[in-house]
């Protein structure tokens, strides 16, 4: 199952190119330690997509934004 931990958040002028935004956010979820909380896979991805509303939210209407979501997969091999 591919797991949502990274969001990269491009911040550009409103109408603009979002690949030559010169400002970029980056939100990371780190690995639980351990004894707390984990977060399942739903809640990883709302947590990203709450930062990404976030940002856009704290912005000018002149500003947009753009977010691109990495995910990772772990696979046993046996």
């Amino acid at each position: 199952m591919q797991t949502p931990h990274e969001l990269e958040i491009a911040i550009f002028r409103a109408g603009g190119d979002p690949g030559k935004a010169r400002v970029y956010v980056t939100v990371s979820i780190s690995d639980a330690e351990a004894g707390m909380i984990d977060l399942d896979v739903a809640e990883r991805e709302a947590v990203l997509r709450g930062a990404l509303g976030g940002v856009h939210g704290a912005l000018s209407e002149e500003l947009d934004t753009r977010g691109v979501m990495t995910l990772s997969e772990t696979v046993e091999l046996v």
